[in-house]
C-alpha cells in the first residue's frame, strides 16, 4: 500500500545541476548566484554564453531599474534601499522570451521588480509583492 516516492530527475553538466520540478513543470538550476527556470518537460541545456546573454541583457537595464526604484520610494517610503537591487531569478520560456525578477535587501520586504522580455525588448514590467 505504500508507494515509493519518485526520485527527482537531476542532470549534471559541468558544475551546474538541473533539477526537474513536476509542480512547476520546469527545470531549475543556479548559475552565477542567480536562480534559473527552464519551462517544459524537455531539458534543452543552454550554453554558458546564452546564460550570460540573459544576465547581461538585464544588467544593461540596471540604471533604468534603479531610477524606477527611486520613483517608487515616493510611494513605498524612503527606507527602500535601491542600491541592494540584484537579479534574483531568470525564467526562460523559449529562446525569445524570458522574465527577470529583481529583489533587494530587507528594506524591500516582499516587494520585487519584474520584467518580461521578448526578442531582447522589455514588453512588460512592474513592481509587486
Amino acid at each position: 500500500m505504500f508507494f515509493k516516492p519518485k526520485k527527482i530527475p537531476r542532470v549534471s553538466v559541468g558544475n551546474i545541476v538541473y533539477s526537474y520540478s513536476s509542480k512547476g513543470n520546469c527545470w531549475v538550476f543556479s548559475y552565477e548566484g542567480i536562480s534559473f527556470t527552464l519551462y517544459g518537460e524537455l531539458l534543452v541545456i543552454p550554453d554558458v554564453s546564452s546564460l550570460n546573454g540573459y544576465i547581461d541583457l538585464v544588467r544593461k537595464r540596471f540604471l533604468e531599474i534603479k531610477s524606477r526604484i527611486e520613483e517608487l520610494k515616493e510611494t513605498w517610503g524612503d527606507e527602500l534601499n535601491a542600491k541592494s537591487a540584484h537579479i534574483s531569478m531568470i525564467s526562460i520560456e523559449n529562446n525569445y522570451e524570458f522574465s527577470a525578477s529583481i529583489l533587494g535587501d530587507e528594506t524591500w520586504g516582499d516587494l520585487g521588480y519584474d520584467m518580461w522580455f521578448k526578442n531582447g525588448v522589455i514588453v512588460n514590467e512592474g513592481f509587486g509583492d
